[in-house]
């Protein structure tokens, strides 16, 4: 893997926000290239790995539209409480994912 892109829809909760950058910092400190972009998924690129926090919030806020075509090579990290609506939205893209955290 040569970078995890995180991708963040417009108008993004400000905790998933600051989840991504949490994130993003702590893998550049280890030595992993990370990136976080905000709309479209970058172009693919030999390993590019994606990352949704979480799914469900970035599909909403796009109207639905995710790149099928890429979501295989797609982190789902699911950063809502079982039992919440939210959780229950999530739960329902996992199966789209290449990985669920």
């Amino acid at each position: 893997m040569a970078e995890l892109a995180f991708v963040l829809a417009p108008g993004q909760n400000a905790f998933f926000t600051e989840l991504a950058g949490a994130l993003s910092h702590e893998l550049r400190s280890l030595g992993i290239t990370s990136s976080i972009t905000t709309g479209d998924f970058p172009p693919p690129q030999r390993g590019r790995v994606y990352v949704l926090i979480p799914p469900h919030e970035y599909a909403e806020l796009r109207d639905g539209r995710l790149p099928a075509r890429l979501l295989r090579r797609t982190i789902f990290v699911c950063a809502e409480q079982p039992g919440t609506p939210w959780f229950g939205s999530n739960l329902a893209l996992t199966r789209l994912g290449g990985a669920v955290f």
